[in-house]
């Protein structure tokens, strides 16, 4: 099993800065925001359709693809949302979901393909409501989480029916175009 501190530990030593040590990567601040810009985006375009989203997908293929700088690109989304939209107890589900789907994924990235990935992606859509009700019973109690939780059900069965749809069709045109860049940069 991964550990957590380890995988932070990995990422922040070994992926986010060059061999000295002393310095961050330009490629890898470049990579980040890139990668923050096309959640940002692809949410705000699809933001009409009830729990349709991107954000799995790009998280999916961002981990698999970039492995533990993925992370960075996560969290830096979730605190860039949370200064577009306020902070509300929203907030705290994205602090705890997206997090969890990253660590899915970086797990799942030595067997990944476009259904491995799917399956994962849908699961998580299912799971979403439940993941942010977490924060959500804390602040208000069991109860009212679990009321939540109910009432969001059928946007949860959209969310992982949408999620595995996007991901099974959009996954490896991803992988491939980010391959096609690796190869052309110099």
């Amino acid at each position: 099993m991964v550990r957590i501190s380890s995988l932070l530990q990995t990422a922040t030593n070994t992926v986010l800065f060059t061999p000295n040590k002393s310095k961050v990567s330009a490629l890898t601040i470049t990579n980040v925001g890139v990668m923050v810009a096309t959640m940002l985006v692809g949410k705000w375009i699809l933001a009409s359709l009830p729990n349709i989203e991107v954000v799995s997908l790009f998280t999916i293929v961002y981990t698999v693809f970039f492995g533990s700088t993925a992370f960075f690109a996560v969290i830096v989304f979730i605190i860039v949302e949370g200064i577009i939209y306020g902070i509300g107890w929203w907030f705290y589900g994205y602090l705890l979901a997206w997090p969890i789907l990253f660590l899915i994924a970086y797990i799942l990235r030595k067997r990944a393909n476009r259904v491995n990935m799917s399956v994962a992606s849908a699961l998580f859509g299912l799971s979403f409501g439940m993941l942010c009700g977490i924060p959500y019973g804390i602040m208000f109690g069991l109860k009212a989480a679990v009321a939540w939780w109910i009432a969001g059900i059928p946007y949860d069965i959209l969310h992982g029916v949408g999620n595995f749809i996007i991901c099974l069709f959009l996954y490896d045109p991803l992988i491939r175009a980010l391959n096609v860049v690796k190869k052309t940069r110099p």
